[in-house]
């Protein structure tokens, strides 16, 4: 997960790509859903450090990653290795 309102897909673990999320995961996602809920835990102390767009994309994060249950995989949009090159 990354905090940037701007969909940014940060691994280099593509291997897990597509892959299902494990039952752990899901229910740890789930958790963090309800934090990230407006007045939540989460919500409430984020709101002191990152932006209300910031918090937005990260709840996104989450629905998304629960919507499909499975490991993002690269877009056509983004490069499947770090950019630039360091």
């Amino acid at each position: 997960m990354t905090f940037h309102a701007e969909d940014k897909l940060r691994t280099l673990l593509w291997g897990w790509a597509g892959e299902p999320l494990t039952e752990e995961a899901l229910a740890v996602l789930g958790g963090l859903r309800e934090a990230l809920a407006d007045g939540g835990s989460l919500a409430t102390r984020l709101g002191e450090l990152i932006t209300p767009a910031e918090t937005a994309a990260t709840r996104a994060r989450v629905e998304a990653l629960l919507a499909t249950g499975t490991h993002p995989e690269p877009g056509g949009e983004w490069p499947a290795i770090p950019w630039p090159p360091v």
